[in-house]
């Protein structure tokens, strides 16, 4: 398995330079979990990668959150995820100038959470929010599509 020869590979990386390299470690073992659809273990990785980089204080921390609150949605653990994508979307980071297309993509991964809990007036809130964003730039994206599709169902039963 090619994701585990590089787990041990930035493993072997970090020893050898004596850098704490845990969160990293952490997000790496969360997403190769999330890669084996096995979320609660993934939650638990980026539980700790998120919670690593709040300690540091690092600026980078969204991410870590991001990959949490997906984990929680692909879970089914709505609410939850709803939790934590909001807290990602009310705090700004510098480092999220270059990552912008994750905050974009947090009000598609929200309109399905709310969906699915059948808050359907929040789903759709959030299908705007990102087709509205993201269609001029990908309009092929299958996400803009799908969140098209999710809001016009949602439309004709509200």
């Amino acid at each position: 398995d090619i994701a585990l020869e590089r787990i041990k590979q930035v493993k072997e990386l970090i020893d050898e330079n004596e850098y704490d390299g845990q969160q990293i470690l952490d997000y790496m073992d969360g997403c190769l979990a999330m890669h084996k659809k096995e979320y609660d273990t993934a939650i638990d990785f980026f539980t700790k990668s998120r919670d690593l980089c709040e300690e540091r204080k690092k600026d980078i921390c969204f991410q870590y959150n991001s990959m949490l609150a997906y984990s929680y949605l692909k879970a089914g653990r709505y609410e939850e995820a709803i939790v934590e994508y909001l807290q990602d979307l009310s705090e700004f980071e510098s480092a999220r100038v270059f990552w912008s297309l994750w905050d974009i993509k947090s009000h598609y991964y929200l309109g399905q959470a709310y969906e699915n809990l059948g808050q359907l007036h929040k789903a759709a809130e959030q299908y705007r929010i990102y087709v509205s964003t993201r269609q001029e730039n990908a309009p092929d994206h299958p996400a803009i599509a799908d969140a098209n599709k999710r809001l016009r169902l949602i439309e004709k039963n509200l």
